[in-house]
């Protein structure tokens, strides 16, 4: 993941009519990235902020290339799209690059999984650093069956 520090954002406009349902007929033809807004500034204009200033060069790539090969871009006849702004990250795209944190429930379970040298104190070690730092919020240890 890129360094909120250095991360920019992109910014797009597209030139073309705007219709019923135009943010769904924008973003089901968008799939570079993750967009931040999608705003109608005029009957004929559309901004589009994409998270990453790469995912908007390289949606703009996408479009120049289906142009060339078909004459029309990702919207269609008619429509325009061009880069308008690389701009620095403000606290929403910050918010956006925050790690996903699911939550789980595992269970362990094996016949003799504290013998031969490895003990509670052990496994909760060995579990923490495969997880990795703060990926664990609660492990309870909890052995009912070896006699220890």
């Amino acid at each position: 993941m890129p360094n909120p520090t250095e991360a920019k954002a992109g910014v797009i406009r597209i030139y073309g009519k705007t219709a019923r349902e135009h943010t769904s007929f924008i973003t089901t033809r968008i799939h570079e990235g993750a967009l931040l807004e999608v705003r109608v500034e005029a009957d004929d204009r559309t901004r589009v902020t994409f998270q990453l200033a790469s995912a908007a060069v390289e949606f703009l790539k996408s479009n120049r290339e289906m142009q060339q090969l078909l004459g029309y871009g990702r919207f269609g006849t008619g429509y325009h799209v061009e880069l308008a702004e690389i701009v620095d990250w403000n606290d929403d795209l910050r918010r956006m690059n925050q790690p996903i944190r699911e939550r789980r429930r595992l269970s362990f379970a094996r016949k003799r999984l504290f013998a031969e040298g490895m003990t509670p104190d052990k496994w909760k070690h060995d579990i923490r650093q495969l997880a990795g730092p703060g990926a664990i919020d609660f492990l309870w240890v909890f052995n009912s069956g070896n006699g220890k």
